[in-house]
């Protein structure tokens, strides 16, 4: 069997991609009547934080911050590889109880975790269809909180998962390990040529990016409301994109490769 490898998504951006277009696809949250709700955790949610086997002692839902992110969906990356249409499924259950990160630090003398998902879904936003939502708590101290207020004040604005996998594809001939012709970031008969990650091992964290790989992830609000209720799809459209490539790749994937 195969080895897995593993990729890091937020190691680097290609540099003409990193600044070519302005994203708007940031949720305003316009929260109303429900505001004082966004700050209480949900039983439902204490209760599956309570029961992750690395919480050694019952949290209240007054240590508890709850935030969420759009980690993973189908759109091509910065660097050109590509989630295969099934794997954001995939890493639903991967996701319980996995660490969040800063960008990806596993190795100095800081490395420890910042905060720790709890719960994860899949939903649809639109392009990049479909996207892998998943919750995480911070303690509510003084890091807890920092990490926190710079979320909901625009400071960190991006997330990247580390996936561990074994299928590598080519999305215009379908060869394995890319042992084609074809190069990823190319266009061949206007399809853009990636490389398509697919049976996923394990996704091993995620982590707050300054500018991830994965395009388009950010933050919601997740305590005491259910995900849909602060995704805005009108936001979505109006993206500053410039291609439909990535529909143009979902259809044609859809039609049975």
């Amino acid at each position: 069997m195969r080895e897995p490898l593993a990729v890091a998504g937020g190691e680097g951006v290609q540099g003409e991609r990193m600044t070519d277009k302005l994203k708007v696809f940031r949720q305003p949250l316009a929260l109303g009547a429900d505001r004082e709700r966004v700050g209480e955790v949900s039983a439902e949610q204490l209760a599956r934080i309570n029961a992750l086997p690395q919480v050694l002692r019952p949290l209240a839902a007054e240590e508890v911050i709850v935030r969420g992110m759009y980690l993973a969906n189908t759109l091509p990356m910065h660097n050109y590889l590509q989630f295969a249409p099934d794997v954001p499924a995939a890493m639903e259950p991967m996701c319980v109880g996995k660490p969040v990160m800063r960008n990806h630090d596993t190795y100095s003398g800081d490395a420890l975790p910042v905060a720790r998902m709890f719960d994860a879904r899949t939903l649809s936003r639109g392009e990049g269809d479909p996207w892998l939502a998943a919750d995480f708590y911070l303690l509510n101290n003084d890091r807890g909180r920092s990490f926190a207020d710079d979320i909901d004040g625009g400071l960190l604005a991006e997330v990247s998962p580390t996936v561990l996998y074994r299928s590598l594809v080519c999305s215009i001939c379908g060869e394995d390990d890319l042992r084609c012709e074809h190069a990823p970031g190319k266009e061949y008969n206007g399809r853009l040529c990636t490389a398509v990650m697919g049976d996923i091992v394990d996704m091993v964290e995620a982590s707050f990016a300054w500018a991830g790989m994965q395009r388009d992830t950010g933050f919601y609000l997740a305590a005491g409301r259910p995900v849909e209720a602060v995704d805005t799809v009108t936001m979505l459209s109006q993206r500053l994109r410039g291609d439909a490539k990535v529909s143009a790749f979902l259809r044609w994937w859809q039609r049975g490769r």
